[in-house]
C-alpha cells in the first residue's frame, strides 16, 4: 500500500495555479488451494502511470483471476 501525489498546472483556473491529485495505491492478492495440484487466485491493483503523448497521469484499477 502507498500513495501517489500528482501536481500539474490547472489551465482552467482564472489566474493559473496548480492542481493536486492525491490517490491511494496498492496491490492485493488471494490464493486458495484446491486439492493437491490446483489453486484459484484473484488479484487487485490500484496505481497510476504516465503515457507517452499525454500530459496527465492515468489513475488505474485492475482485477485479475485465474
Amino acid at each position: 500500500m502507498g500513495s501517489a501525489v500528482a501536481v500539474r498546472e490547472d489551465l482552467t483556473a482564472p489566474e493559473g495555479g496548480s492542481r493536486t491529485d492525491f490517490r491511494l495505491t496498492g496491490n492485493a492478492a488471494l490464493v486458495h488451494e484446491l486439492g493437491r495440484t490446483w489453486t484459484a487466485q484473484a488479484a487487485y491493483f490500484r496505481g497510476f502511470m504516465f503515457r507517452e503523448g499525454y500530459d496527465e497521469p492515468f489513475f488505474t484499477d485492475g482485477v485479475t483471476a485465474g
